[in-house]
């Protein structure tokens, strides 16, 4: 990434501009940007941007892992009827959309390697309980250096 992405991520992810956040992360054809995003986004501030990241063609299969990670979806493994009950909608919403995704293998690309930040204990509970590799395996691709802003 050159030193104007760099400024670019830096502007989407900390000025007050969600309008054109939005427009470039819809149209943006750049894998990694996208990922980098998804990496040092402040999930506090929404499922607004984040969304967007999800749906664009050019989004990530280990970008999708990252972001259901990133937004406490391992609640989503562990406790299905917690997350059913919350009156985060827009969480909700999230973390059961981008699960989907990755389960019926939604996305194209594949080159992005991410692992996610769970202990081998959890992996193996989870195991137990069913739930799929692909949403707590370490996803196929190159990983990246990550570049946090």
């Amino acid at each position: 990434m050159d030193k104007s992405e760099v400024s670019l991520l830096k502007h989407f992810l900390y000025d007050d501009e969600k309008d054109k956040a939005k427009q470039y992360l819809t149209k943006t054809t750049d894998s990694l940007f996208l990922h980098y995003f998804a990496m040092n986004y402040n999930w506090d501030q929404g499922f607004d941007l984040p969304s967007v990241i999800l749906e664009n063609k050019a989004c990530d299969f280990g970008t999708g892992l990252c972001m259901f990670h990133s937004s406490d979806g391992i609640r989503l493994l562990i406790s299905p009827e917690e997350v059913s009950q919350s009156s985060l909608e827009g969480w909700k919403v999230f973390v059961n959309k981008v699960a989907q995704k990755l389960i019926d293998e939604g996305f194209v690309l594949k080159n992005i390697s991410y692992e996610p930040d769970i202990t081998k204990v959890q992996r193996y509970k989870l195991r137990k309980s069913k739930i799929p590799d692909i949403l707590i395996e370490p996803s196929p691709g190159e990983r990246v250096q990550v570049l946090m802003i």
